[in-house]
């Protein structure tokens, strides 16, 4: 009964690593998608 709960910190530790990785991954897709709106602009 004890493996469980180790196992489900586990899960919910890399939840929040995922979660917090997702966060950057969707701010640096922003970015990315305002230079190329800048450059498309510029052209």
């Amino acid at each position: 009964m004890t493996k469980r709960p180790k196992r489900f910190d586990y899960a919910q530790r890399d939840r929040r690593f995922i979660s917090v990785n997702l966060v950057k991954n969707n701010s640096f897709q922003k970015i990315v998608l305002i230079t190329l709106q800048m450059v498309a602009k510029i052209q």
